[in-house]
């Protein structure tokens, strides 16, 4: 037995100007397709200005690798995923063969390795956080995009 709810439309753009939008979008995606690898500014509707090089473009979304990431990158929320302090688990009766999930007590010898914690060592990535970072890339909408300049 099947039910069918009702549907009450809330809103729907005209035909014209969803014609025109597309148009829009093909018109943005050429413009900036014709400037890849090129250093750019691109302006948004809500007034951001966005400085770098775009490396990529799709039907929907230009993306720009940034000169000056905002608070992009550096060195991050504490250590990362290191190698860890004190793990969970270790030496005693537990799940399995292994040597536990690092130094300490708890749940037995299953799952090996030295554990993922929140203890000193260097940790991968840089994690999020103030300072440079030169790969950060920016996917923006192309619906989105107010003004694109070459940078000279």
């Amino acid at each position: 037995m099947s039910t069918q709810r009702e549907r009450q439309l809330m809103f729907q753009c005209e035909h014209e100007i969803a014609d025109y939008l597309k148009q829009y979008r093909h018109y943005v995606k050429e413009s900036c397709e014709q400037f890849m690898n090129y250093d750019v500014s691109i302006q948004t509707l809500d007034g951001e200005t966005f400085e770098g090089t775009i490396v990529n473009v799709d039907p929907h979304h230009v993306y720009i690798r940034l000169h000056e990431p905002r608070g992009f990158g550096g060195p991050g929320f504490g250590p990362g995923f290191g190698h860890g302090g004190p793990g969970h688990g270790g030496p005693g009766p537990g799940w399995g063969p292994g040597p536990g999930w690092g130094p300490g007590g708890g749940h037995g010898p299953g799952h090996g390795g030295p554990g993922f914690g929140h203890g000193p060592g260097p940790g991968y990535g840089p994690g999020f956080g103030p300072g440079p970072n030169p790969n950060v890339i920016l996917p923006l909408t192309l619906f989105n995009l107010l003004t694109l300049s070459l940078l000279m």
